[in-house]
């Protein structure tokens, strides 16, 4: 995966964002890791053929935005990188001198997105210690690699090729929109704040464009992650100081 060349891109084009903030906005921009448990579902042919799919841990990354619309609600968005993918098994386990061997073909897929979360946080405290919130909205991706790596199962994995997605042609469809909802908690700390959260996210657009099977491949999952974010345009309140009484 070109994860360099994906971080690349994120740097160029998330300036635009910041393009139409007024100056004196309230902004919370900063950085922002997590980890994606996702899988697929496939549809569209005979339960006999259908694999077993398996769920694959990806990461996301990127540089995270929002903008506070007063003390509760928060326009919310920025540019990720986000690996997708899933692993599906096809074959049968048979039985020899006792031993359980599996047979068949492990097929593992692998998604490189950019995205763009456009959404509305809301925080159901404020000025506090810990402050719990609730967002919800919707992630645009582009697909900007992949690749499909085959491997045969016999006693032991095997790889046997590694194809990359020609996601240039007419049967992948790189546009994506993703509905997402979660949940987390925003520590402040200073001017920054530390958040932690867990997200949602399924894909409307059906991965596959053309297929004679009619096939459905769309992606769903879970991501829980860690961002810091810097509070601009935001003034540090100053400690009153104590007027010692005159004799």
């Amino acid at each position: 995966m070109k994860l360099l060349q994906s971080i690349k891109s994120l740097v160029l084009i998330f300036p635009f964002i910041l393009l139409n903030l007024q100056a004196n906005s309230q902004v919370d921009f900063g950085l922002s890791y997590g980890v994606v448990l996702n899988s697929a579902k496939i549809k569209g042919i005979g339960e006999a053929f259908l694999p077993e799919v398996t769920e694959f841990t990806g990461s996301t990354a990127g540089l995270d935005l929002a903008l506070n619309i007063d003390e509760h609600f928060s326009f919310v968005s920025g540019i990720f990188w986000e690996e997708r993918g899933m692993d599906a098994k096809y074959g049968l386990d048979v039985n020899f001198l006792g031993l359980d061997v599996p047979l068949g073909i492990k097929i593992k897929t692998r998604v490189d997105y950019l995205e763009m979360p456009l959404g509305i946080k809301v925080k159901f405290a404020n000025k506090r210690k810990v402050n719990p919130f609730f967002m919800g909205g919707a992630k645009l991706g582009l697909a900007v690699d992949g690749d499909v790596t085959i491997i045969g199962q016999v006693v032991i994995d095997i790889k046997l090729s590694e194809i990359p997605i020609n996601l240039a042609s007419d049967n992948a469809r790189r546009f994506d929109v993703s509905p997402y909802m979660g949940t987390g908690l925003d520590i402040p700390y200073k001017n920054s704040i530390f958040t932690f959260g867990l997200q949602y996210e399924y894909s409307a657009f059906n991965f596959l464009k053309e297929t004679s099977l009619a096939v459905e491949f769309r992606h769903y999952g879970f991501t829980g992650g860690l961002s810091y974010k810097y509070m601009f345009g935001r003034k540090k309140e100053k400690a009153k100081q104590a007027i010692p009484d005159r004799v």
